[in-house]
């Protein structure tokens, strides 16, 4: 998985430090931005993953929102909330996975794997477009 570029958007620095080490101890050559809050520069870069906090001050369904308008259908948004009523909205973005806070580490392996599953098969077809 390698130059696979992901954004940890979430209003607590404490949680977004804990969740990139927890990241990067899986799969180290990942490059990993941290955002506190969204910006203009957030939305010039582009990533292939983003996990967004749903609940912070722009709403990270908002954020999702904005990203598959500028960024289209072939990046991956993770959500993480502590309230699990919202995670049912997320799923009008095509969200690929929703993290309860509670459980994110116990969570992480999971979305991570499937995650490299996902991006594996996206790799192939790309491949196998470029043979033809």
């Amino acid at each position: 998985m390698s130059n696979i570029r992901v954004a940890l958007v979430d209003d607590d620095l404490n949680f977004l430090i804990m969740l990139k080490n927890a990241i990067l101890s899986y799969f180290p050559q990942l490059e990993i931005d941290v955002y506190e809050e969204t910006n203009p520069n957030f939305y010039k870069c582009t990533y292939d993953v983003y996990f967004l906090d749903i609940d912070m001050k722009e709403n990270g369904l908002m954020v999702a929102q904005r990203l598959r308008e500028q960024k289209g259908e072939h990046i991956y948004l993770i959500f993480v909330t502590s309230y699990g009523t919202l995670s049912s909205d997320g799923y009008r973005f095509k969200a690929f996975w929703f993290i309860e806070k509670e459980r994110w580490e116990e969570v992480l392996p999971e979305v991570l794997l499937a995650l490299k599953t996902e991006l594996m098969k996206q790799m192939l077809a790309i491949r196998n477009e470029d043979k033809r």
